[in-house]
């Protein structure tokens, strides 16, 4: 690994994230934190880093049911085609999701990012709270879905779905009871609006499920559209403005 992916990495560990992340409220404005994993394709392990050296990076490993509190993976090992980075920067109440070094750089450390959070608070890309909401559930429907694909009797609890929502770091947090109860009031909603069905203990996806996400994507796709809409307008109105100012200069110099 070369001297400037090092040194990207130690940017991302300066800023470690708590065990318990504000996600919404006052204390969420001042969130600035990153989360790094080091996974595998297969699913086989995955390592939460906490430091790093010259020859390679250390972190809690998890592999099957052993987990192993101080572990290290030489970053020649970053190189095996079944390995990558899985990096998240919680900024304010922003989640940015990063696959690649190269990715966190250009939009994080250059402030791609944090440049559009002050154009959404501006309301260029607007979005209403319950229009997030919504989407987590779509989302949550999405993953058992795919689940269920891979495996037609899958089944789903409150608990097993902090492996399927969170990553380890949220299954081991002081309030994981609090997030547990939130998980089985999910599943429950979406079994009275008929997209799951209670199936011994656990729950199960219906065929509504399938019109419920073809719904949402069309949806999904009108409300991109408006986005678009407003940047649009929003980008060409700042260009009359500026054309505008240049022209006020010349014509002040001209007189």
């Amino acid at each position: 690994m070369n001297l400037i992916s090092k040194r990207i990495i130690q940017v991302i560990l300066s800023k470690p994230a708590p065990m318990q992340i504000p996600r919404t409220g006052e204390r969420a404005k001042s969130v600035d934190c990153n989360v790094l994993y080091v996974r595998t394709k297969d699913e086989s392990w995955s390592m939460l880093i906490d430091s790093a050296n010259d020859k390679g990076l250390s972190g809690k490993k998890w592999q099957g049911e052993q987990t192993d509190d101080i572990a290290s993976i030489d970053y020649q090992e970053l190189k095996n085609s079944n390995t990558y980075l899985d990096i998240t920067h919680f900024y304010n109440i922003y989640d940015f999701k990063f696959s690649s070094l190269k990715a966190y750089f250009f939009r994080s450390i250059l402030p791609i990012n944090k440049f559009r959070v002050l154009l959404d608070k501006a309301g260029i890309f607007a979005a209403n709270r319950k229009k997030l909401v919504r989407t987590e559930r779509m989302e949550t429907l999405q993953l058992i879905l795919e689940r269920t694909i891979d495996d037609m009797n899958y089944k789903v609890n409150a608990v097993s779905m902090m492996n399927l929502l969170h990553s380890q770091i949220w299954v081991y947090h002081p309030d994981r009871n609090r997030q547990i109860s939130y998980n089985d009031l999910l599943l429950k909603s979406l079994m009275k609006t008929g997209e799951l069905k209670l199936v011994d203990g656990s729950y199960q996806i219906t065929e509504i499920a399938l019109d419920t996400l073809s719904s949402h994507e069309l949806e999904l796709k009108k409300h991109k559209q408006t986005l678009n809409q407003a940047k649009a307008i929003t980008w060409l109105t700042l260009v009359l403005i500026v054309v505008g100012v240049i022209q006020a200069f010349v014509a002040s110099k001209s007189g």
